[in-house]
């Protein structure tokens, strides 16, 4: 998942002055999550695959929610749901999705950095940087969270903070190549 991640948000973050459309148009071709099927749920979660792999995201969205609403613990289609809801240009909901599945287990890491990389698309870089840091907290050798929180840091003139971070990162021996 952390491939996908990396793909849907890069290991570089969007702080310049990109709309969330523009954004979310450069996001288009990054795959969705692949679910397994499981259950009585198991051709929802095909369909929903289907419509995810041939990018029709207005198809998906209505299925994801009704599978979210079978499932409300299932982190996959939570995740798949944020993303189809970014493709979607529905930004706040995304956030929001993203939101409720920290509330269902705060320690996801992979949800973090998703919703790290939409706040820095937001423009909302405060708020990004601290779930990098919430990411670095759960694991402390994801060197794209430390790119991204280092290149945060840069933005937000918080200098010492990302002299701090890329001397963490060091010492984890990562190497941030960008």
């Amino acid at each position: 998942m952390r491939k996908l991640l990396t793909k849907l948000f890069g290991a570089s973050s969007n702080t310049d002055q990109k709309t969330k459309t523009e954004t979310a148009a450069e996001q288009s071709t990054a795959p969705a999550v692949p679910m397994q099927s499981q259950g009585s749920s198991a051709s929802l979660k095909d369909q929903i695959n289907q419509a995810l792999e041939q990018q029709n995201f207005s198809g998906a969205e209505p299925m994801l929610s009704e599978a979210i609403h079978q499932e409300p613990h299932n982190l996959s289609l939570r995740a798949n749901h944020a993303y189809t809801l970014i493709q979607l240009g529905r930004i706040g909901e995304a956030e929001a999705a993203l939101q409720a599945a920290l509330q269902i287990d705060a320690k996801h890491l992979d949800t973090h950095f998703m919703l790290a990389g939409l706040l820095t698309a937001q423009g909302h870089h405060q708020a990004a940087f601290t779930s990098y840091q919430n990411c670095l907290q759960l694991d402390s050798r994801f060197a794209p969270a430390y790119l991204n929180a280092i290149r945060l840091a840069i933005d937000l003139g918080q200098l010492e903070q990302a002299l701090h971070l890329l001397n963490q990162a060091r010492q984890s021996n990562l190497h941030l190549v960008d």
